[in-house]
């Protein structure tokens, strides 16, 4: 997929020109400097990283007695979105259901009145009441579905918090984080372009408008200069027509939001 940068590169020009050319000031460098259409250019990639960024993948692993977690998002990275904690009883190590199946699970404790004493070494329970038993043994499943995942709360974009604190380490816990798109206004592809475009326009000819744009008239005489002042009327129509482009542009993905890590 072509960049922004090589489109320019073979259209024979440079970015800053290529601003100043969409923006009606063909080769005018000294309405728009380079550094103008620089700032302009980090300015409107910045605004498309922010409202459509990527949408990472990551993991951490738990370490006993650690409730909360700070993960590393890169130097990309904005703020974690969500997270997910499998804890999985069935490896046998969760923190949320203990591995007793009878006197570790809080839930099973108001039916202790139901069972008997142990009779061997194994562990196994005689039943004073089948039909009790029969109905925990059949709906143990469900519930352990329901509650035997632990809880992963993002705090502030940046921080995770496990409940209950982890007696564990080394179990994985997922989240999703949103990272910048693009790491350069070059590197904008394609499908983004007119984003890119009408976000540059917007900028510069907002400015332009209470600037430059809005001198109607200067008079140098013997009193001086005089400079007449309008409402730059023509550059901040073209500025609010560009804004209302952009966000309609940005409003529907161009690509898949989903990182998958390729380059």
């Amino acid at each position: 997929m072509q960049t922004l940068a090589e489109m320019v590169a073979d259209a024979g020009t440079t970015l800053a020109e290529w601003v100043r050319t969409i923006c009606g000031f063909p080769g005018d460098t000294t309405t728009l400097p380079d550094l103008t259409c620089t700032l302009a250019l980090t300015a409107a990639v910045n605004r498309i990283n922010t409202l459509d960024p990527l949408l990472g993948v990551g993991s951490f692993t738990t370490t006993a007695g650690t409730q909360s977690y700070t993960p590393d998002l890169g130097t990309s990275g904005y703020s974690l979105r969500q997270a997910w904690w499998p804890n999985n009883y069935d490896e046998g190590a969760s923190d949320v259901w203990p591995t007793d199946p009878i006197t570790g699970q809080p839930w099973n404790y108001s039916l202790m009145a139901a069972f008997g004493q142990p009779i061997d070494e194994l562990g196994t329970w005689t039943s004073l009441d089948p039909g009790v038993v029969q109905v925990v043994m059949r709906n143990r499943q469900s519930v352990e579905r329901m509650i035997g995942v632990g809880s992963a709360t993002v705090s502030n974009g940046t921080t995770v918090y496990l409940t209950p604190c982890p007696h564990h380490t080394g179990h994985a816990v997922y989240f999703t984080y949103t990272q910048r798109r693009f790491a350069t206004a070059g590197a904008v592809t394609e499908p983004y372009w007119q984003a890119m475009q009408w976000a540059i326009i917007s900028q510069i000819l907002s400015a332009y408008a209470v600037g430059a744009g809005s001198i109607k008239q200067v008079v140098d005489s013997q009193q001086g200069t005089s400079i007449t002042l309008g409402g730059g009327d023509a550059a901040a129509k073209r500025a609010a027509s560009a804004e209302l482009q952009f966000l309609r542009c940005i409003a529907v993905p161009a690509v898949d939001w989903l990182w998958t890590g390729a380059a």
